[in-house]
């Protein structure tokens, strides 16, 4: 009886300690300076964020279209949800044309000038680029099958959005 309540209360310190913020991870790895969730089913990354309290602190983002990790070699298809939010020196990033969605939130509240969203982007999700006050220009090579609820809204700087097709 004693064994079995301490195996619990050990378990129970572990979760607690599971739930404090900043010590639990929020990515499966780090690649470079940068942190993905994998999938090794369809060999799929998404860029992600290191935790809720330490945003990027690069200025410039080059986000491959592959990384390795483990010997195995996966496509990186998604800039995922808050991936960037509150990386207030973010100024530039270059997105890949393997990646297909913009996640919620996923440069919320960056110093971005301009960006350029290549035509395998189908779907901007929502406040994507909320509050990003630099936001000059918006280069869209195709138009997305879905841009979110408020993905450029609260862009003061916001003038351009050029799209490289025609919407219908």
């Amino acid at each position: 009886m004693k064994k079995t309540t301490s195996r619990i209360y050990r378990v129970l310190a572990m979760l607690m300690l599971a739930a404090i913020p900043g010590l639990a991870r929020a990515y499966d790895a780090q690649i470079g300076d940068l942190f993905y969730n994998l999938n090794s089913e369809d060999k799929t990354a998404e860029v992600t964020y290191e935790n809720w309290y330490t945003p990027y602190s690069q200025t410039s983002i080059d986000i491959p279209a592959s990384v390795e990790y483990d010997g195995v070699t996966y496509s990186v298809t998604m800039i995922g949800d808050k991936a960037f939010s509150s990386c207030s020196g973010l100024t530039s990033v270059a997105i890949p044309n393997s990646v297909k969605s913009i996640g919620n939130n996923a440069f919320r509240e960056t110093a971005l000038t301009s960006t350029s969203i290549p035509a395998s982007v189908t779907e901007i999700g929502e406040y994507a680029f909320h509050k990003c006050g630099s936001l000059a220009s918006v280069e869209m090579l195709s138009a997305p099958v879905a841009i979110g609820k408020l993905a450029f809204s609260d862009c003061p700087a916001l003038q351009i959005v050029a799209f490289d097709e025609c919407i219908d």
